[in-house]
């Protein structure tokens, strides 16, 4: 029914997660399904996948010195029969990530049946600090366990608490626990961004926070952060005051929400290659300003705002405001910005606070710049990109901007044997004509598209005069967003196109 929901309110969904009643409830630490909840875990689970999702389940691996596999887990006995011991004897070994024996049969006896039934990767949400054992540290974990979500030729991705420096190739980092409070929501701009300086490239929060009081403007201005973060993951604790379906919150927060929701779908190939220069070169995704801007004193002094990727500039409102209407200081770095939400201009190497109410807040593209993006679906993990957008905002006369598009498989690990593709977007502006180049994807990787539509989109421009390119050309203008769509038709990706447009200035 939820999944349902999601489709119905028009809200993509990639991961389902199962928090602790997946499991039997002993006690925190489980491995036995809940049938009452779960009564075909394995039919639950491949209705997952049919429906272009993926699962995970959280582990709770050690509580005060407890955990590990108990007598009444259904693998049991498995578990001590892979150490050569007796079952029928009931004891119960605590959990020790030092002991490679115990974790061999721990993976082979327990974890390995759920991944057969279908489990994608897992939740660990664990935080001995190894005072009893220095193997049980959770760095170690996060070791094992993101080397064992390796199997199979898979890429590797387990969801986990950040276990200090060198910790930052494992998990998706998660923050955990956080408060229903606005300053909450300020502390985490600059400690996301910080945090990516400091090698914790990925973090995700609960969203909304995870226990306080119900506010439904704090969520939705939560909701346009996490939009431009790692991952934007609803959650809270158990209670049914905090539910974080959209849909639960009056209409203003499900549609300001819906606003961000589908930004993050339509922008996943911009999100995506960020991620890859962020394997590539160690870079955040999610970017203090001094790291790009190391000479310019103002980068140190503007903490609430952030790049994302290279070319796209956030500076979330975290504070609320009579109906619902806020403000947000940004500082423009060097360059010329635009809004994505209005086309807007805005000049570099200056100050402007910006308000917005619930349907908007700042974000900003850099001029000059192709940014590649995607009609919305609602399954951007798996869905193919089989139609191409390229925007690019007005750049500077006679200058040239440059993004390149990564695409692989998703899910396995033949990215690191070349198996990927690289397409480079060129704008380039010589007066009043504007070419933008989609050159020929280098590289191949398995289900990768042969053609796509490709769909130029190029804001705050005047009244075209002339558009043309290899093959027929369909213009459109939205007046609502002010951008001009120039749709190129289907093309071969080993094929490059370029589209040449001259345009009367929007001054004009």
């Amino acid at each position: 029914r939820i999944v349902g929901e999601y489709a119905k309110h028009g809200f993509p969904l990639d991961v389902v997660v199962l928090d602790m009643d997946w499991h039997t409830n002993e006690d925190w630490t489980g491995y036995t399904w809940n049938k009452k909840l779960f009564p075909d875990p394995a039919g639950f689970l491949r209705w997952v996948h049919e429906q272009g999702l993926f699962a995970t389940l959280n582990d709770h691996l050690s509580l005060a010195g407890k955990g590990g596999v108990r007598p009444y887990e259904e693998r049991y006995p498995d578990f001590m029969r892979a150490l050569g011991l007796d079952p029928a004897k009931k004891e119960s070994l605590p959990f020790d990530a030092g002991d490679k024996r115990r974790m061999d049969a721990f993976f082979s006896a327990v974890y390995a049946p759920l991944e057969k039934q279908g489990v994608d990767f897992w939740w660990l949400d664990y935080w001995d600090e190894g005072k009893t054992n220095p193997f049980n540290h959770l760095r170690w974990v996060n070791e094992l366990f993101f080397r064992h979500s390796k199997r199979d030729g898979l890429r590797g991705q387990i969801f986990s608490r950040w276990a200090d420096w060198g910790d930052q190739r494992h998990p998706i980092q998660f923050s955990g626990d956080s408060f229903i409070l606005w300053p909450t929501l300020a502390f985490q701009v600059p400690f996301t961004a910080n945090s990516g300086n400091a090698g914790a490239f990925f973090w995700a929060h609960d969203v909304g926070g995870y226990q306080g009081a119900r506010d439904g403007e704090l969520l939705a201005r939560w909701t346009q952060f996490a939009a431009f973060s790692a991952a934007l993951r609803l959650h809270s604790m158990n209670d049914p005051k905090l539910d974080k379906r959209p849909w639960s919150y009056p209409q203003e927060i499900e549609d300001s929400m819906r606003v961000s929701f589908h930004l993050r779908s339509e922008l996943f190939p911009y999100t995506y290659s960020s991620v890859w220069r962020t394997h590539e070169d160690a870079l955040p995704l999610v970017r203090p300003l001094y790291i790009e801007y190391p000479d310019d004193d103002r980068s140190y002094h503007n903490p609430q705002e952030y790049l994302y990727g290279d070319d796209i500039l956030v500076a979330p409102i975290v504070s609320s405001g009579p109906a619902h209407v806020s403000s947000q200081k940004v500082w423009f770095p060097e360059g010329a910005w635009f809004s994505l939400f209005d086309g807007s201009r805005h000049e570099g190497n200056s100050d402007e606070l910006f308000s917005a109410d619930l349907s908007s807040f700042p974000v900003f593209a850099r001029g000059g710049v192709p940014i590649p993006m995607q009609p919305y679906t609602s399954r951007m993990g798996t869905a193919p990109l089989t139609a191409l957008i390229v925007r690019a905002y007005p750049g500077e006369d006679g200058k040239a901007g440059a993004f390149t598009l990564y695409e692989d498989d998703g899910v396995s690990d033949e990215y690191e044997k070349g198996a990927y593709a690289l397409t480079r977007l060129e704008y380039r502006r010589d007066g009043d004509e504007i070419a933008v180049t989609v050159s020929p994807a280098k590289g191949t990787y398995r289900g990768q598209p042969a053609r796509r539509d490709v769909v130029v989109e190029l804001p705050a421009l005047g009244r075209i005069q002339s558009a043309e390119a290899e093959g027929a050309v369909r213009h459109s203008f939205d007046r609502a967003s002010g951008l001009q769509r120039f749709d190129l038709g289907p093309r071969d990706v080993r094929q490059p196109v370029t589209l040449r447009v001259r345009a009367w200035p929007a001054s004009r």
